[in-house]
Formats: structure tokens, sequence, C-alpha cells
């Protein structure tokens, strides 16, 4: 319930952004039964998280993600879009998301989804489905809205 209003609240402020990204395909969710799947949470990328710990520039989606997380769980620095989730809590786990695979729909290229998500002019907000898949973890980044 929770998240369907903050994803009408997000909707509604992102109609209003001059600079919407490019739209991309609608999220259908996770397929019944999907196999591996752990978890859904939705994200966006805020101005914290587009630098490390150390204050250095993230240069792809998976830096992003992480320092999302870490933002989440370490820094007490989430942002006001971000969802919880369970499974990032220690550092271990998120150090797994340096070396998972990336997938999505958006534009149909993983290079299309790094370029909206780096680019600081698109507010968006993102849902993540993350997957195991053998002793590596699959990140499905879907755009939400923009």
């Amino acid at each position: 319930m929770l998240r369907l209003a903050v994803i009408s609240i997000f909707l509604s402020i992102a109609a209003t952004v001059a600079s919407a990204a490019p739209a991309c395909k609608n999220w259908e969710g996770v397929p019944v039964g999907a196999k591996g799947h752990l978890f859904t949470y939705v994200f966006a990328v805020d101005p914290q998280d587009r630098v490390n710990s150390r204050g250095a520039a993230l240069g792809n989606a998976l830096g992003l993600i992480q320092q999302d997380r870490a933002n989440m769980h370490r820094f007490n620095a989430a942002g006001p879009l971000d969802e919880w989730d369970g499974y990032f809590t220690d550092l271990n786990r998120r150090s797994m998301i340096s070396n998972a695979d990336l997938r999505t729909w958006c534009d149909g290229t993983v290079p299309n989804l790094e370029r909206l998500m780096l680019d600081a002019r698109y507010q968006n907000m993102y849902i993540v489905d993350v997957f195991a898949e053998g002793n590596r973890l699959v990140f499905f980044v879907s755009v939400l809205a923009g």
C-alpha cells in the first residue's frame, strides 16, 4: 500500500519535470514462480548515490546501485523514494553488487540504462528485481518514471 502511494506521488511529480527521460517498456512485474527471484525494491538515484564514500564520482549503474544500498543501510542517507530491503544490510552482501549481472528492458540495452542512470538531469525511479543465478546476483532494472 505504501509502495503504491509513493509511486503515485512520484509519478505526479515526475510528470512536471521538464527534462523527462526517454520512455521505456512498462514494468510488468516478476513472472509468477520466477526461478531465483529474491526480492524487488524501488529506488531513485539521489545526489548522495552519485559519489562513493570517499567522494569520487561513480561511473556505472552497478556502482550507483551499490552506493544507494550503502546509503540506505550503512550511512542512514537514503533518498525519500528509496525502499528498504532486508538483504543488503551488511557489507559482504553489498559487495556482491559490483560483480552482479545487470539486465534491463530500457531501450533493450544495458548501456542505454547506464546512460540514463548516470545523467543527473533525469529524475527517474527504478524498480530492481534481484535474482540469484548460481553464486551470482542478477539485477533486472526497469525505469518506473522519468
